[in-house]
Parts: C-alpha cells; structure tokens; sequence
C-alpha cells in the first residue's frame, strides 16, 4: 500500500502577548488571604495556543501547572504588607510571558483609644469631652472612618469593635 499525504508543520516562537493578572477584582488592599485572581494573554492569530498557568506569592516557588483560565482562587501570603502574585502562561509550544500584580495585605484591625474629659473613669454629666486617637499599625491600610456610640449594639454591625469603657464603645473601620 502507497499513500500520500502531506502535513503542515508552523512555528511558534513568539510568548504569549499582552500578559495582565489583576487581584481581588483591581483592589489596592485585601483583608484576608483568600483572593480571586483574574488571568488574561493572548497567543495571536499564528500561535500554537495558551495551555497552562503557573502562579506565586511574592519570590517563592511557583505552583504546579494547571490548564489556562481566566479566574483562579488563590492564596497570599499571611504577613501583612504588599504582597506580589506573578503568572507564568504557557503557549502549546512552550513559550512564556509573565505578569505580576500587587496588593496591601492588611489584617489587623485599627486600634483606638478613647478619654473621657481628660481622662476620666466616667461622668455624669450628658455632655462630655471626648478625646479620641486611632493607629492602623506599620503596615495598616489607612482608617477610613470612626464612629462613637453610647450602646455596642448600635455598632453591631461594623467590623471592628474595641470596647473601651463599659457604655462606650468605639469602631474604627478600615
């Protein structure tokens, strides 16, 4: 038996283009280590394909490969303070290109302090001098903003609560 055919072999040698990787949607600080990262490259109109992705934290060592996508779940590293995630894409003929991305990793909460009338135990009066002071540590996010209220439950619902005297309470927010 004779046959004939023929193949068509292309080249590939150019890395995936136009390379971005965003974290937490685009957000310049994070709470938690637990991030969404979105992937993005394309491989042209002569390339071979993009096939895997590998990721990680900062300088460490990259993950295992996975099959390209454009959302990965992804987990920081716990120290506060910028953190760097950095992609690898794969095309089918193993070219590479990279992104990087940061993100201010902020877990601890402000902390605040709170004097009533130069620094009394309490007061009876109704109207009181209050003296307020709040840090959000080396590495902090920023206070975005404070609220004081006679009751915790009126604050309830806010993030981080410091109590500071038995009736009086004080949120700061990152």
């Amino acid at each position: 038996n004779a046959g004939s055919g023929s193949t068509t072999l292309r080249r590939d040698a150019t890395p995936p283009a136009t390379p971005t990787l965003r974290i937490a949607n685009g957000a310049a600080t994070t709470k938690t280590t637990s991030v969404l990262l979105s992937l993005s490259a394309t491989d042209g109109t002569n390339g071979s394909g993009l096939t895997t992705v590998r990721l990680r934290n900062d300088a460490s060592t990259w993950s295992a490969p996975y099959a390209y996508a454009t959302s990965a779940s992804w987990t920081l590293d716990a120290v506060d303070g910028t953190r760097t995630v950095t992609v690898e894409y794969s095309d089918l003929a193993g070219n590479l290109s990279t992104a990087a991305a940061q993100i201010l990793l902020d877990t601890a909460a402000p902390i605040g302090t709170l004097a009533i009338d130069g620094g009394a135990d309490f007061t009876t009066k109704t109207a009181a001098s209050l003296s307020l002071s709040v840090t959000d540590g080396a590495v902090g996010s920023g206070i975005s903003q404070m609220r004081v209220a006679n009751d915790l439950a009126t604050l309830r619902s806010e993030e981080h609560t410091s109590e500071l005297q038995s009736r009086l309470h004080l949120v700061c927010r990152l």
